[in-house]
């Protein structure tokens, strides 16, 4: 089984909820992420390595929580250029 399959965000809220307009949108996703899902990490490495730039991933909505994904996945990037085609 592949870890997207297991993923919470699967059953969890509807799909908008994972892609919100603002920051402040993405807290009841973070909220579910955070503490349900048991592929946090799988799904949060997945969208630094796809160079993902919107959406909440792992825990860290994009684009605003950018270096704290890098952070999280342990790169050893600059977080400037993620997410403007250009990956770190």
């Amino acid at each position: 089984m592949r870890w997207q399959e297991r993923a919470v965000c699967r059953t969890k809220h509807q799909a908008e909820a994972w892609f919100p307009p603002n920051r402040a949108g993405a807290g009841p996703a973070r909220e579910v992420c955070v503490a349900e899902c048991k592929v946090r990490e799988q799904c949060a490495r997945w969208a630094f390595d796809a160079g993902e730039r919107s959406g909440v991933w792992g825990g860290y909505a994009l684009p605003w929580e950018t270096q704290q994904l890098a952070r999280f996945v342990g790169a050893e990037a600059q977080c400037a250029t993620f997410g403007e085609g250009t990956r770190p």
